[in-house]
C-alpha cells in the first residue's frame, strides 16, 4: 500500500490522538485514514451536489411556480382550443342549408 506524509501541527495531532481514543483505534494511522475516506466522499458529495443560497432556492422556486402557471394556461388555451375546433367542424352543429 503506498504511504503518503504529511506535516501537521500539534494542536491537530493532538486532535487526532483524542479521536483515536474516543473511536477506539489501536493506531493514529487507521483514525487518519478513516478521516482521510470520510473527507473524500464528502467532498465528491459536494462538488456533485453544490450548495445553493436561499436567493437561488427562491429564484428555483419562482421559476418552478411560473413553469406551473404557465403550462396550466397553455392547457386552458388548448382546452378552448378544441371546443372552438369541434363547433366548426362538427357536422352537427352547422347550419342544415350550407351542408354540400
Amino acid at each position: 500500500m503506498p504511504k503518503a506524509y504529511c506535516y501537521l501541527n500539534q494542536k491537530i495531532i493532538d486532535q487526532l490522538e483524542s479521536i483515536k481514543k474516543d473511536e477506539g483505534h489501536d493506531s493514529s494511522s487507521q483514525t487518519m485514514k478513516e478521516m482521510i475516506e470520510l473527507g473524500i466522499k464528502v467532498y465528491l458529495h459536494n462538488k456533485d451536489n453544490p450548495v445553493i443560497s436561499e436567493d437561488e432556492k427562491r429564484r428555483l422556486e419562482k421559476e418552478e411556480e411560473l413553469n406551473r402557471q404557465h403550462t396550466t394556461h397553455l392547457l386552458r388555451l388548448l382546452g378552448i382550443s378544441a371546443d372552438i375546433f369541434r363547433c366548426v367542424y362538427d357536422k352537427n352543429k352547422l347550419q342544415s342549408d350550407s351542408n354540400n
